[in-house]
């Protein structure tokens, strides 16, 4: 397919990221609040926010979702496709009908930039979008990206993004370029988003403060500076994918030193043994109508052996659905019960909390073990409730296993010497939840359990701070 050729490219580097001048004398730090710049209206800050960017390192790192080679463009198609494409043409025509009462299409017609004998015009289509229609017109060049679609003898793009071209001063940032396209919202235009990103990539200090390599050399090639600004303004597709490399290396080496790091602190948390002798364990075991599986056996040897040292055991327990996790954790609750501490059991739905209450119920009342309900809507607890308090009992026995939601968060659930946490589908939890109900001290132990299926090395780079148990 022939292309348009664009003749002038921005000048480039000998490390291939694009050249950017320096006749911005200001620089800016990189913890900078944006809103402190002064450049950078208050409507366009509230839109910032909404996309969770407040600093200049938050926009410097809001990295585009796609690249746009707007340095040549093909001729506009003849055929649909379902791959979208990138063109660029003039409005040459736009029409605005109405059918069904309120509803509305907009329709604007591109024609290419260097027709020919055998050009069709493309036409572009948007349904009840009103504010489309203020910002196109007659006259002006666009760029449209979507799939080509045939209807009728039409070539259409129904709801393509778009951009129109203005010859400005600018004009070099946006166009005859690779350019960036970044996630938006509404009242920040991609024009305005890319002219701050850089706008700031000008005004960066000479320094790398802020940007240091945060990687080994022989793991990551380049300065994470000049991925930087690559990443949002390359020279080419291969100082992109260059770019892209080092900073997902980057993100990924970051990840697995903070994993390393809650490792290595909860490897020197002191904790106390929470294990007993076993005998209730014993009792249960007796009780039930099966037996247990030999995965089963070697994962509650595992969380046994964790229990009976004096560091906080760190554990998680994956298995299919129905592979019998409840039954470990159960056992491993009665070992930390038996050794005079109490377990909570964290569901993530109040429906799941109260079968697993009912299963506890069922299993351990006949051992005398004492279980309590917790969730926002439902409070209970098994064993007597007497209706009144007597002179020599006027105490009541604290439940030895606290099963609820997230409920067990709050200071109202107070437990008094608590040694185990166990945590079902724990991957419906956030990480702050979690660490709120084991940040305890001294550190109880924690087991969080998951039924789906997690590859050895994914589970590795992302639960690298966990020991792993797996009942297969």
């Amino acid at each position: 397919m022939n292309s348009a050729k664009l003749s002038h490219r921005s000048p480039t580097t000998d490390h291939g990221s694009q050249a950017f001048p320096k006749e911005l004398a200001s620089s800016v730090a990189i913890s900078q609040s944006l809103e402190e710049l002064g450049w950078i209206p208050r409507p366009k800050l509230l839109a910032l926010r909404r996309l969770g960017i407040e600093t200049v390192e938050d926009l410097l790192t809001h990295f585009p979702r796609r690249h746009e080679d707007r340095t040549e463009f093909p001729q506009f198609p003849r055929e649909e496709s379902d791959v979208p494409i990138c063109l660029c043409g003039e409005v040459t025509k736009t029409s605005l009908r109405r059918f069904g009462g309120w509803r509305k299409i907009f329709e604007v017609t591109l024609q290419e930039s260097n027709p020919n004998a055998l050009s069709e015009p493309l036409v572009c289509r948007w349904f009840n979008l009103h504010y489309v229609q203020k910002m196109i017109a007659t006259g002006q060049r666009m760029v449209v990206f979507g799939k080509p679609r045939l209807r009728g003898k039409r070539i259409c793009m129904d709801h393509p993004e778009f951009e129109v071209i203005e010859n400005d001063e600018e004009i070099s940032i946006h166009f005859r370029r690779i350019t960036p396209i970044y996630p938006a919202t509404e009242g920040l235009s991609q024009r305005v988003l890319r002219g701050m990103i850089y706008r700031l990539l000008n005004e960066l200090p000479s320094t790398d403060a802020g940007l240091e390599r945060l990687t080994p050399s022989n793991l990551a090639k380049g300065e994470r500076r000049d991925a930087i600004r690559a990443i949002h303004f390359p020279a080419s597709w291969e100082a992109r994918d260059a770019a892209h490399e080092h900073l997902v290396l980057t993100e990924f080496f970051a990840m697995q030193m903070l994993i390393a790091s809650r490792r290595a602190d909860a490897s020197i948390r002191q904790g106390e043994k929470h294990c007993g002798a076993g005998a209730l364990l014993d009792r249960l075991l007796k009780s039930l109508p099966f037996e247990l599986t030999a995965a089963q056996s070697r994962v509650i040897s595992e969380i046994r052996h964790d229990l009976a040292a004096s560091h906080a055991m760190n554990r998680l327990l994956q298995g299919d659905v129905g592979s019998g996790k409840t039954a470990v954790a159960i056992a491993a609750m009665l070992l930390a019960v038996e050794g005079g501490y109490q377990a909570a059991f964290m569901a993530p739905t109040q429906i799941l909390a109260e079968q697993h209450y009912d299963v506890l119920q069922r299993w351990l009342d006949p051992l005398g073990i004492r279980v309590a309900l917790r969730t926002a809507a439902r409070q209970e607890e098994s064993g007597p409730l007497p209706l009144f308090e007597h002179a020599g009992n006027s105490e009541r026995q604290e439940p030895q296993i606290i099963v609820g939601t997230h409920a067990l968060l709050y200071d109202k659930v107070s437990f008094s010497k608590l040694g185990l946490v166990v945590v079902d589908e724990q991957h419906k939890f956030g990480v702050a939840q979690r660490a709120q109900l084991s940040a305890r001290e001294p550190a109880p132990d924690v087991l969080v359990m998951t039924a789906t299926p997690i590859p050895r090395t994914l589970t590795m780079t992302i639960y690298g701070d966990l020991d792993v148990s797996t009942i297969d």
